[in-house]
């Protein structure tokens, strides 16, 4: 679906070609900057792209990116050796297409060279000379045969040799320089043996002067200075390389797979030692080529180091400063003459070299605009216009006015800080081309102008931060440039007061303001002149012009209401009101006085008494007062008793008057409780030591006293569950208290005695047989500790398993009291009967019993041949007759026993029997007719007299002479019962081998599954087949010298087939199958 999706892109028109998601560029972390020399950044991506993209990258020497180009997805490969050419040039390498991109000022793709003759592209440099001649490395493989060159050599090793070639501005090649023609193969740093190799890997050219280039050979750890004239060596250089020319006088390390080699002004040569096995550093040598000698004058180090195991570069700036790209490392770094870092950064995808150029800005001709504004203002951005271009700008810290989708934009800043201006052109072809400006937005004044209205005197105020100008314009014709200024209004109006800044920057901001100049306000109240104290007050309001009102009472109350609320005077005195109304700065004001006069104190005290209150009248400065009781009675006495006739909260007040006619009063809540109810239930009939359980239900009481009748006493309100220790009736009483009244009440509780628990248990198996033996008790509960109960007097229980077990019996008697007792009874464990011995034995074999019955004493064995044992363990025995027994054991203990079974099964012994014939002067042959009774014979051993053996069933043994031989066989069952038999053999030196004779016998096939044919030079009188037993089993009287023989009704196995020819024998072995 991508390749469709791209040409689709490619074939619409080109206002469509910033539809798609906006392409991410990479981004550029600068973690040290310390001003870094000029020059621009040159990137390119090798290797994973961002966002599925590759870019050749410029950066400024701060790191940021400037100029970005991205290709379609038909040429989006990993990008290497983006650089600057000689003539406004600059090249890089495609590795999707395999070949090097000439670019013109513009960055428009103008040229392309490729390898010459064949040789597959090489994508590690391209050189190019001021009179436009481009210097190349191509590759070639060679078959070699490395087993004539070193031991364990490819006999068919693919080696790849570097090519040099030299190119003309017309595409001709020039010069061609192969280094497999000119190196010993053996000056390879790698594996020789390996099946294929890169035999230098030339990574890095350099144009060393008119007739000679530098190869920086990294798989031979070295520079190769060759001859462009002729093609020779000139020198080789490297510590670590097999035909190095040189002495090292102060480095011991030397370079190892290095690059970029670059010659200095100064004829010293700079190049990035990979050091693979230890650490990436950039050197320089000072070499003598004469005395052929270099030493070391510049090494940089990165803290920590840095491991770089491919690419990398090293470029000598014109200030001394030395910038090194570090390769796979992802990292890039300057630092100048003493060693010291200058600037650093990070980038997220590899690249093949970081070079840093000092020339001008190589996008100036390109996009331009200023670079420094004002937050807030607009400028413009051009770009140089191209055919057939589409233009998409992007905006950070800034808004768009006009221009999008054209080569001019303009733009409004808002925002203080660095502005970014983006232009990604695209042109038919889908190559894209980002540009970016970078701009210091300064930050524009905010101008803060405050305003101070008194009347028609106003006070204006600059309080804008870093203005080193100002104008003030007051809307009257005048001015003014001071910070702060006090400026009078002849009349009343409106007027429209602006202020212009200007901040250090040169940043401009401005406002205007319109101001109302009041008209002068009168101002006039009423107030009451006689008042007392906390009489309310009214005041009233007359005055007229004005917006605003300041009250001060006199007594530090305040207000700025135009009509205050009612307020009150709290002490005796002569007070001065004052009102201030005032409007937008212009005020008058008034004083009137009010003459305050004390209050009486009104204050009396009371105390309670049984459903009454005892008043005294306590009030100062009153001549006579009034009660209000609160329950409709009233009273003027200053000391008296009142009784009222209902609890409750009565609210009473004592209003008291002096001679001024001034009024307090004195408001307090008596409450009349109600009189004490005494009352409390209780548990009437209990138990000895059974708890009794009192509830008060007592009211309108607060303290109580209680006579348990037992000499117990207790104060609390409800007394805490207590018991009486014998039986008996008990009288409990109850006195109640509250508000200075008591009340009293009686009530008794009935004792019954309780029952006496005990039981008694024996042990039984599995469990234990209980007894009940309680006194004075009707019912009864036993629980047995396992979860079981039962109400039997006497009760045989079991349990499930050994343990300790708490049974508990808890009687009861018709009064419902109880009483229990807990014994603690032990359960044995049960015996387990069990028993091991081998299942299958021989006749007569011993037998041995292994016993791992657990918890018994007591055995009884029984062998099931009528023999039995009480022991432990029993004695070894055996069984003299074949079959299936069955043993038995029970295993017991003084109450419990258990049974376990196994059967024995008693294998018989095989009988062996067997025979032989002989079948020549040396060799018998042998037959087992060896049977058991049950089961199979499974094994065979044969020994046969003479030191030989063999385990076949039936074998032929060749003696070494004739003579009598104890043969023995030995079989073994598939029980593993053995038995052997021994015969003696006389070997005749006239054995069953058919003698040399003239009459010939041929038996086909043999061996045979009952059907053969017997082929003979002449008709015999009889042929007899005689089986191993040594029975006849077949007698024929041929016809013809052909005879067809069937014994398809005999059983497989060994026969003999005799010929009896003229009154002669003949034997023949037979083998049916």
């Amino acid at each position: 679906m991508k390749k469709h999706f791209y040409f689709f892109i490619l074939i619409i028109p080109l206002i469509f070609l910033f539809s798609a998601r906006a392409q991410q560029l990479p981004t550029i972390n600068v973690t040290y900057k310390n001003n870094p020399s000029d020059g621009y950044i040159f990137l390119a991506n090798y290797g994973s792209a961002t966002a599925g993209v590759n870019y050749l990258l410029i950066l400024d020497k701060q790191g940021r990116i400037i100029f970005a180009k991205s290709f379609p997805y038909t040429m989006n490969g990993s990008l290497l050796d983006f650089k600057v050419l000689p003539n406004n040039k600059y090249s890089f390498f495609n590795s999707k297409m395999n070949q090097h991109y000439i670019l013109d000022k513009n960055f428009n793709i103008i040229n392309t060279v490729k390898a010459k003759n064949g040789y597959s592209p090489n994508n590690h440099e391209l050189v190019m000379s001021e009179d436009n001649k481009y210097f190349i490395i191509a590759d070639e493989t060679r078959s070699i045969d490395m087993s004539k060159i070193v031991s364990g050599g490819n006999t068919n090793a693919q080696v790849t040799g570097n090519v040099i070639q030299g190119i003309d501005s017309n595409d001709n090649l020039i010069f061609e320089w192969k280094i497999l023609d000119h190196i010993p193969i053996t000056d390879h740093a790698g594996d020789l043996t390996a099946p294929s190799f890169d035999f230098a890997h030339t990574n890095s050219l350099f144009l060393d002067t008119d007739s000679s280039i530098l190869l920086c050979n990294p798989a031979l750890n070295e520079i190769t200075r060759v001859s462009l004239k002729d093609g020779r060596i000139i020198w080789r250089f490297g510590l670590n390389s097999n035909g190095n020319q040189f002495t090292f006088v102060n480095d011991t390390l030397g370079f190892i797979f290095q690059h970029s080699v670059n010659r200095l002004h100064n004829g010293n040569l700079t190049l990035f030692d990979n050091g693979l096995g230890r650490y990436a550093r950039a050197v320089e040598y000072e070499i003598d080529e004469n005395l052929k000698t270099a030493k070391l004058v510049f090494q940089y180090r990165h803290n920590p180091d840095v491991t770089g195991p491919s690419m990398g570069s090293v470029i000598r700036l014109p200030n001394g400063n030395t910038f090194i790209g570090w390769g796979s490392a992802n990292k890039m770094t300057e630092v100048d003459t003493n060693g010291n870092c200058v600037f650093e950064a990070t980038f997220p995808n590899t690249t093949y070299r970081a070079l840093k150029y000092d020339i001008p800005n190589p996008i100036a001709h390109l996009i331009s605009g200023t670079t420094e504004v004002c937050r807030g203002e607009i400028a413009t951005y051009t770009a140089t216009p191209f055919a057939n271009s589409a233009y998409s700008w992007n905006i950070t810290n800034g808004t768009i006015v006009s221009g999008q989708g054209t080569n001019e934009v303009t733009v409004r800043w808002t925002t203080n800080g660095t502005g970014v201006v983006k232009l990604t052109k695209a042109n038919s072809q889908n190559q894209k081309d980002i540009f970016l400006i970078y701009v210091n937005i300064l930050p524009a004044p905010d101008l803060k102008m405050i305003v101070e209205k008194n009347c028609k005197e106003v006070r204006f105020i600059d309080s804008t931060q870093n203005v080193i100008n100002r104008l003030w314009s007051f809307g009257d014709g005048d001015t003014s440039v001071l910070p702060e200024i006090n400026h009078f209004y002849g009349a009343s109006g409106s007027f429209n007061v602006s202020l212009k800044v200007m901040n250090n920057y040169g940043c401009y901001d401005s406002n205007i303001v319109n101001l109302i100049v009041p008209d002068t306000p009168k101002a006039d109240f009423y107030i009451d002149s006689v008042v007392c104290v906390n009489q309310y007050v009214t005041v009233t309001n007359n005055t007229f012009n004005a917006d605003n009102f300041y009250w001060n009472f006199g007594n530090s109350a305040t207000s700025d209401v135009k009509n205050p609320l009612p307020f009150f005077f709290d002490s005796a005195g002569i007070y001065h009101v004052k009102l201030i109304a005032s409007n937008s700065g212009c005020m008058d004001s008034i004083i009137q006085t009010v003459n305050v006069y004390s209050n009486p104190k009104a204050y009396f005290v009371f105390d309670k008494i049984c459903q009454g209150v005892r008043f005294t009248d306590s009030s100062l400065n009153h001549l006579n007062q009034v009660w209000d009781l609160g329950d409709g009675q009233f009273s003027s006495s200053g000391r008296f008793e009142h009784i009222y006739k209902l609890p409750g909260s009565y609210q009473v007040k004592l209003k008291v008057f002096n001679s001024m006619g001034c009024v307090d009063s004195s408001i307090r809540t008596i409450f009349i409780p109600a009189p004490p109810k005494a009352d409390f239930s209780l548990d009437s009939v209990v138990c000895e030591g059974q708890n009794v359980h009192i509830s008060n239900q007592s009211t309108n009481a607060d303290t109580f006293y209680w006579d348990l009748g037992n000499s117990v006493n207790s104060n609390l309100k409800d007394p805490l569950p207590y018991f009486y220790d014998k039986s008996g009736t008990f009288e409990v009483r109850l006195v109640a208290s509250g508000s200075n009244c008591f009340d009293t009440m009686k009530k008794s509780v009935l004792v019954y005695p309780n029952p006496k628990a005990e039981f008694g248990f024996s042990e039984i198996c599995h469990g234990a047989l209980f007894y009940d033996s309680s006194l004075n008790h009707n019912d009864l509960v036993w629980d047995f500790g396992d979860g079981s109960t039962s109400t039997s007097a006497i009760v045989r229980h079991f349990y499930n398993g050994p343990g300790n077990y708490e049974v508990k019996l808890k009687v009861v008697d018709h009064h419902g009291c109880a009483d229990s007792v807990v014994h603690s009874v032990m359960i044995p464990p049960a015996p387990k009967a069990y028993f091991s011995t081998d299942p299958v034995v021989c006749v007569n074999e011993e037998i041995t019993i292994q016993n791992n019955s657990v918890f018994a004493g007591y055995f009884l064995w029984d062998f099931g041949d009528t023999r039995t044992s009480f022991l432990s363990t029993p004695e070894p025995f055996s069984y003299s007759k074949p079959g299936s027994y069955q043993i038995k054991l029970i295993a017991s203990d003084s109450f419990c026993s258990d049974s376990f079974f196994q059967t024995i099964v008693v294998a018989p012994d095989p009988e062996v029997i067997f025979n032989s014939f002989q079948l020549s002067d040396s060799s018998i042959q042998f037959i087992d007719f060896s049977t058991i009774s049950s089961g199979s014979v499974i094994y065979w051993v044969w020994n046969f007299g003479d030191g030989s053996t063999s385990a076949e069933r039936n074998p032929v043994h060749s003696f070494s002479s004739p003579g009598v031989y104890w043969v023995e066989l030995c079989v073994s069952s598939d029980a593993g019962c053995v038995s052997c038999e021994k015969k003696s053999f006389v070997l005749k030196s006239n054995g069953t081998e058919q003698p040399e004779s003239e009459d010939m016998i041929t038996i086909f096939p043999n061996p045979n599954h009952g059907i053969f044919t017997v082929s003979l030079s002449k008709i015999p009188d009889f042929i007899l087949i005689i089986n191993m037993l040594g029975e006849e089993v077949l007698k024929v009287k041929p016809q013809t010298e052909t005879e067809i023989i069937d014994l398809s009704g005999q059983p497989n196995g060994f026969y003999l087939l005799k010929l009896i020819i003229d009154g002669r024998e003949q034997t023949f072995r037979l083998i049916k199958m």
